[in-house]
């Protein structure tokens, strides 16, 4: 769809689509809508300077070839220094202290690489550098999502200072603890059940994906094989357990949404 000529957005809309939330997810995605011919308005509650200056958070993410195609098509890719590109030549699930692992490794010749490491940061300045280069991206820092309306055919964000923006369709991308999400009335205590045991997605891990030493963590093992493009640390809980962000995130004052 790139280039493709849509509809001027409506005078009563700011765009077509809004984002909230300026992280690599935000602003891909931004990159992407741009690409397709539709005006974005990123919504970031950080400063500028801050979004210009990434801190080093110590997350090297793992990219698997199909992640640098997409990185490559929405003009990411070239942005990295080439010294911040690290070749993964294997990776490994450990479940616990087992001798069992998991081992994944190039298909091709010994020269052939599984994927890439890439530090979280440089990921961020490629995706800021490359949303903001196009025409079609605005972006809005400190904007600070007050309230969030949803309507039949347009979504209205309201800001902590009183502005207001209005589009076809709103995107939350402000992380796991989304606040566009609670906003929206999504319960923030869903995840992803299996055997009957919700499974929740923690911070990457640089060495290796490891499993809770839990006696039905193997039966998670061959699911994993569909995460190489991360490594992550994976929690087992019982179903009945309400998920931490789920209960220490809303403030006083503030009623439990409906699940």
């Amino acid at each position: 769809m790139r280039g493709m000529k849509l509809p001027n957005c409506p005078q009563s809309l700011d765009s077509h689509v809004l984002i909230i939330g300026a992280g690599p997810a935000g602003l891909a995605t931004a990159c992407a809508l741009a690409d397709a011919g539709l005006s974005v308005v990123l919504l970031e509650q950080q400063s500028r300077a801050a979004l210009d200056a990434p801190p080093d958070d110590g997350r090297e993410i793992a990219l698997t070839h199909r992640s640098r195609r997409v990185m490559q098509d929405l003009g990411l890719w070239e942005r990295l220094p080439p010294g911040a590109i690290a070749p993964l030549r294997e990776a490994r699930v450990l479940n616990g202290d087992s001798p069992a692992t998991l081992r994944f490794a190039s298909a091709g010749s010994k020269d052939e690489t599984l994927g890439w490491l890439v530090s979280n940061c440089m990921i961020r300045a490629a995706a800021l550098g490359a949303a903001t280069s196009r025409p079609a991206v605005r972006l809005r820092c400190e904007a600070r999502v007050a309230a969030l309306d949803l309507g039949i055919d347009r979504a209205r964000v309201t800001l902590a200072d009183g502005r207001q923006f209005t589009a076809h369709l709103a995107i939350g991308a402000d992380s796991r603890l989304s606040q566009t999400r609670r906003l929206a009335g999504i319960s923030d205590d869903k995840q992803v059940l299996c055997f009957g045991w919700q499974l929740q997605l923690a911070r990457p891990n640089l060495d290796a994906c490891q499993l809770s030493d839990h006696p039905r963590a193997p039966e998670l093992l061959p699911l994993l094989r569909r995460c190489v493009d991360r490594r992550v640390s994976v929690g087992l809980r019982q179903k009945d357990e309400r998920v931490s962000s789920g209960q220490g995130d809303r403030g006083p004052g503030r009623q439990p949404l409906p699940a």
